[in-house]
């Protein structure tokens, strides 16, 4: 799945694990694969150049992740919680950063299946837009018996979050796709 400023270059690939064509999902029900999405983000204003050094992505400081995927998040520089209004756990996670290359976080507690499993925001130069940094955004690692409707709605979740973080760097307005509760 591959997003340009939040315009999806390539649906027919959104739910296949990476390296898989649609005749090989279909043979292989069981088999569940990496969340793999990337997005161009121009690079506009202080919002960007924090982007470029992973620091919307990573250090819980202004800009931070409350302005595209949760309202409800605290992150530091090598742990992080996201809460979600409607979920009943929150997300914990061990964070490990590369500067400017790569934000890793993998779940230690949360939600069934993801337990261990890891999802990563590298960084580098946009490859479909002609200036900018490009984010590379991938989720692997979900446990056993992880079903194929539920890495589809993971798959499509993460899409959305990615468009909100497209959104984010272009306009400076938060608006996390998870709002805090009412």
């Amino acid at each position: 799945m591959l997003f340009c400023l939040g315009q999806v270059l390539d649906p027919a690939q959104a739910l296949l694990p990476v390296g898989l064509d649609h005749r090989a999902q279909r043979a292989e029900r069981d088999l569940v694969g990496p969340v793999t999405a990337a997005v161009a983000l121009a690079a506009l204003g202080q919002e960007a150049s924090g982007l470029e050094q992973g620091e919307v992505l990573a250090d819980g400081g202004p800009g931070d992740q409350r302005a595209f995927w949760t309202a409800d998040c605290d992150v530091s520089a090598d742990r992080a919680r996201f809460g979600f209004a409607a979920a009943p756990v929150d997300l914990e996670v061990d964070v490990t950063t590369e500067p400017g290359k790569l934000v890793r976080m993998t779940v230690t507690s949360g939600f069934p299946f993801w337990e261990g499993s890891t999802w990563e925001w590298e960084l580098g130069p946009a490859t479909r837009a002609e200036s900018g940094t490009g984010v590379l955004f991938r989720h692997y690692g979900f446990g056993d018996g992880y079903a194929e409707a539920d890495l589809g709605h993971t798959a499509q979740t993460w899409a959305l979050v990615l468009d909100r973080l497209a959104k984010y760097v272009e306009s400076g307005t938060s608006q996390p796709f998870f709002p805090e509760a009412p």
